[in-house]
């Protein structure tokens, strides 16, 4: 979003440079060097990259995000979704979680556990969780795991087809 403020008078011997500098600071897309990257965790990461993709594919603020799973289960489950819509035509609820590789069997019975207790309740219910392009070894045994529980498994770089498919399901231009 764009907010417009009195204009301010400023002193500087370049306005040109002190013009990039505004823009770095307040306009620029975040681009974090691979050292800063690798620094924040594997599921930082993945997050950070589907953030980064839907406010480009502009559908970042009509998503729900970090959605407790407890609240459509009337329990204290704490699990959470990270990002939750639901179409309107359909009514149908869709969820898009991050779990890299690394975070490991456990993180994936839980998404897997989870997902199967919130269906009961819902009937069809659709779910997505992105990976990193580094699988653990491991991975062929959480790969099938989410198969069985029908789950979408997709690649970071499947983001921006995600992107345009929930454009499409909440009808966005």
């Amino acid at each position: 979003a764009l907010q417009l403020s009195e204009p301010r008078a400023l002193l500087t011997d370049d306005p040109a440079a002190e013009l990039d500098r505004l823009y770095r600071q307040f306009a620029a897309p975040l681009i974090l060097t691979d050292t800063a990257e690798a620094a924040r965790g594997p599921r930082r990461r993945v997050l950070a990259h589907l953030r980064r993709v839907f406010e480009q594919e502009r559908v970042w603020r009509h998503l729900e995000r970090n959605l407790q799973a407890g609240q459509w289960l009337q329990t204290p489950d704490r699990f959470r979704f990270d990002f939750h819509y639901q179409a309107d035509e359909t009514r149908r609820h869709h969820v898009i979680q991050a779990l890299p590789w690394a975070a490991g069997e456990a993180a994936v019975k839980e998404l897997c556990f989870t997902v199967e207790r919130v269906r009961r309740h819902f009937g069809v219910f659709d779910v997505a969780a992105f990976h990193d392009d580094e699988p653990a070894e491991e991975a062929a045994y959480c790969a099938q795991l989410l198969a069985e529980a029908d789950i979408r498994m997709l690649p970071l770089t499947a983001a921006a087809a995600e992107a345009a498919r929930i454009r499409a399901a909440l009808r966005l231009a």
